[in-house]
């Protein structure tokens, strides 16, 4: 059975191959979060247009009303 091998968080200690791996893996997950982000943001844009052009609008309950 093979021994699973863990990070020893000291890429010296790593061959030159396993470094290439590791930073194509961290640039893998690094641009699927930005994805993730982009997404998250192009919905609160969204969500923001959608309360600015609501004409209900926001009140403010401490200002006196006219009634």
């Amino acid at each position: 059975m093979a021994e699973t091998k863990t990070c020893p968080h000291d890429c010296t200690r790593c061959t030159p191959q396993q470094r290439l791996f590791c930073a194509a893996q961290f640039s893998r997950m690094n641009a699927e979060r930005m994805d993730e982000y982009e997404e998250r943001l192009e919905r609160m844009e969204d969500l923001l247009k959608k309360m600015n052009n609501d004409d209900s609008g926001v009140f403010n309950p401490m200002a006196e009303s006219d009634e």
